[in-house]
């Protein structure tokens, strides 16, 4: 898959999934506009033509997404945003409006843009006398195709989209990420999934190991922290720091080394960087921190008042932009945020020399994870902490080597390549193909799990004997699932065990997902795990995300279509 298009731009106990029977039910019981009941049927229909020709051979059937446990793999009810300040667009949850959740159906008021911190109002507003205007509508979630047959040919698999009948009420159905086998014991650590074999009472427990995400299921799950391609002009005029900076300040910049332009369109900006890198002895860096202002630094900017600039970023932390709706979605989160160190990058390279390096450079605990391109030979070369710790495989430990793989960025040209350190792991894209390395990429586990300053500073892009232009810069986060005790507060590490044919379950939207981790406590007491017989099948595509928009009534969000990953 092409990482540049790797963006990405439920939980309570109500069914996480509803079929069309279920949802249109639903609507009457709401009383829904006429005009709003006839599209239902004619989609109804139309879809109904679509599976009855396409799909039967594969068993597929259609069901609603209405909550947002899965976020933002799958969208259930929420608002499409768009932020006024840095031209942002973001999804944010409107569940809470459906009165399916079990509570009166509440009006989302706010959200909060994840890329500038920019509250912004998205209920009605008076435009005259007894009128109104929607700021911001909000949709039915995705629909999907699920394939019934897929588990009849092969075994369930880790990091599938799975559909069932909830545990605690076999007419509820659900959508959760597979994450825990049979004969597993599962334990959430860090927001990492670890696995070891379930062994009979008289022996011990085997080691626990990392989960690993395959690259294309990474790719699906990541969630942007922040693109540079857009910031608020407003506060860049207020003098808010601009996230990605030189390493030692605007002496160097003025000296030549570096240049940083910032090109206004409207109320916002983008910036691209220029890295003298020619000196072939020195490697010259620039560097993110994580500016976010607050809404109290956004009240004094709107009413011109002055700020203070703060001398510490801040860390970057598993808080989710769909989860920004006021009122709350379903549950208000309980418990701190996260610290995030599971990060990647993303940005196109020009480059006009035909030799030099090109580094990224991602930092997770005090522990610095490298990723260095040769431009004369086209090959990158991995390292931690300046190749002083060692890879997983037996000649790396056994002879300090580091993983080295061909990539097409020999020579001058644009480049687009991403680097991550996820799951214990390093991977890298260049022009969307995943590189293939000579030896393992994975890596002991390491005490990288506590911050320390120098994660204020988590991603860095160098250059070493060229000159180059960067471009449409992107930081990722991975899912940090969450482990709650019974008062939804974040706990120390219990154990999940599977015995033969359960299987265990998350969501992706884990401050907002009651899952596996949640199933055996008041008021439901249920499993905390799903039986094999309890599986209806596989998440295969959505086929018709909410419409563009009401002039298009009957046009699909077509960019959103695709298989579930």
């Amino acid at each position: 898959m092409n990482a540049k298009k790797a963006k990405r731009q439920k939980t309570r106990s109500q069914p996480v999934i509803q079929t069309k029977k279920e949802r249109s039910s639903n609507a009457t019981e709401q009383g829904q506009t006429s005009g709003k009941a006839l599209r239902e049927t004619v989609e109804s229909i139309v879809i109904a033509f679509v599976l009855a020709f396409l799909f039967r051979a594969f068993e597929a059937e259609a069901f609603v997404i209405p909550t947002g446990s899965m976020a933002p793999t799958l969208f259930g009810r929420h608002k499409d945003v768009h932020c006024p300040e840095c031209d942002f667009n973001y999804q944010a949850s409107a569940s809470q409006e459906s009165a399916d959740n079990g509570r009166r159906g509440l009006t989302v008021e706010r959200c909060v843009c994840p890329m500038c911190g920019y509250t912004m109002t998205v209920a009605e507003r008076p435009i005259g006398k007894n009128k109104t205007q929607l700021l911001e509508p909000s949709y039915n979630g995705d629909r999907i195709l699920v394939s019934k047959f897929a588990y009849e040919l092969r075994d369930p698999e880790r990091w599938d989209v799975i559909v069932f009948r909830y545990p605690g009420n076999a007419k509820m159905n659900y959508i959760k990420r597979l994450v825990g086998l049979p004969n597993e014991i599962i334990r959430i650590q860090n927001g990492d999934i670890f696995v070891a074999p379930r062994l009979p009472e008289n022996k011990h427990d085997s080691e626990f190991v990392i989960a690993r995400k395959p690259p294309d299921r990474l790719l699906a799950i990541l969630q942007l922290v922040h693109d540079n391609q857009h910031l608020s002009q407003s506060l860049i005029d207020a003098g808010w720091p601009i996230r990605w900076q030189t390493t030692n300040g605007d002496s160097d910049k003025a000296s030549g080394h570096w240049g940083s332009e910032v090109v206004k369109s409207k109320h916002h900006a983008r910036q691209t960087w220029t890295i003298d890198g020619t000196n072939k002895d020195e490697t010259r860096w620039i560097r993110y921190r994580h500016f976010l202002p607050t809404q109290t630094d956004w009240n004094r900017i709107s009413t011109n008042q002055p700020i203070t600039i703060p001398e510490t970023p801040r860390l970057i932390d598993d808080s989710y932009a769909y989860n920004t709706s006021e009122p709350p979605a379903i549950f208000p989160r309980r418990g701190p945020l996260n610290w995030m160190g599971d990060l990647a990058v993303e940005c196109d390279f020009q480059v006009g020399n035909e030799a030099g390096q090109l580094m990224l450079e991602l930092t997770e605990g005090g522990f610095v994870f490298n990723c260095a391109i040769d431009l004369s030979t086209g090959k990158a070369t991995l390292s931690i902490n300046a190749g002083t710790i060692s890879f997983d495989s037996d000649e790396a430990q056994e002879q300090n080597l580091f993983p080295v793989a061909q990539t097409q960025a020999k020579g001058s040209g644009t480049y687009q390549i991403m680097l991550s350190n996820i799951d214990d792991e390093l991977r890298l894209w260049v022009d969307g193909t995943l590189a293939v390395f000579d030896q393992k990429t994975t890596y002991p586990q390491l005490s990288n799990s506590r911050n320390t300053e120098s994660d204020l500073s988590p991603v860095a892009i160098g250059a070493r004997g060229t000159q180059v232009n960067i471009r449409d810069i992107r930081i990722w986060r991975d899912v940090y699932y969450i482990e709650y005790n019974k008062d939804r507060v974040t706990n120390s590490t219990p154990r999940y065990e599977m015995a033969a044919g359960q299987f265990f379950v998350l969501g992706d939207n884990s401050p907002q997902s009651k899952d596996g981790r949640l199933w055996d406590r008041p008021p439901d007491n249920a499993n905390h795990y799903v039986e094999r017989e309890q599986l209806i099948g596989k998440a295969l595509f959505i086929y018709w995300p909410h419409a563009r928009s009401d002039i298009f009534p009957f046009c699909p969000n077509i960019p959103r279509m695709g298989f579930v990953r």
